[in-house]
C-alpha cells in the first residue's frame, strides 16, 4: 500500500488539525508509522488531548480509498 494512502488517511481524520498532524508526523516519523502505532504511543506522545487520541483510534481507510 502506498505511503499516500495513510497521508490520506490522517488528513481526513476529523478532529485532528494540521498542526497536530504535522507534530504526530514529526514524532512518529511517517504517517504510515503514525497509523501502526499502538494507542498507548499516542497517548504517551504527549501531543494530543483526549478527542484527538480517540480520532486516531479509526483505523478504517475507506475515505482514504475512494480518495486514491
Amino acid at each position: 500500500m502506498s505511503i499516500l494512502k495513510y497521508w490520506l488517511w490522517l488528513s481526513t481524520l476529523y478532529g485532528i488539525g494540521p498542526r497536530t498532524a504535522k507534530k504526530l508526523i514529526d514524532y512518529f516519523g511517517s504517517p504510515k508509522d503514525l497509523y501502526f502505532a499502538r494507542d498507548k504511543h499516542y497517548s504517551e506522545s504527549g501531543i494530543c488531548d483526549k478527542a484527538e487520541l480517540n480520532a486516531l483510534e479509526n483505523k478504517n481507510l475507506d475515505r482514504a480509498s475512494r480518495i486514491w
